[in-house]
């Protein structure tokens, strides 16, 4: 778990064992006794996609080369405080690769 201020920006990062230069990363969000919520997917700066209703004080990114995906949050507010948990898509089926409590 990590500990965060209100207004701060965070980053989460998702260290995976499989290649990401070409795969899709997807970012949940999951409240106590609440179902995950799709907040985005990443491939690139120039492909990406927001999940419905979701602001866009939540961004994704990747570094490729380490094969880590990060979720950013823009100034964290209250109603942040969940669990955190990044998927790849990587055929023929998808992996759950880490959670982060906030």
């Amino acid at each position: 778990s990590e500990s965060v201020k209100l207004g701060e920006t965070v980053r989460i990062s998702c260290k995976t064992s499989y290649s990401i230069s070409d795969r899709t990363l997807y970012w949940y969000q999951q409240k106590a006794a609440n179902r995950p919520r799709h907040l985005l997917w990443f491939d690139s700066d120039t492909s990406k996609h927001q999940g419905a209703g979701v602001p866009n004080r939540f961004s994704g990114s990747k570094d490729s080369p380490n094969n880590v995906g990060y979720l950013t949050i823009k100034g964290a507010l209250l109603e942040d405080d969940a669990d955190y948990y990044c998927a790849i898509y990587h055929p023929p089926s998808s992996s759950l690769h880490s959670g982060v409590l906030l």
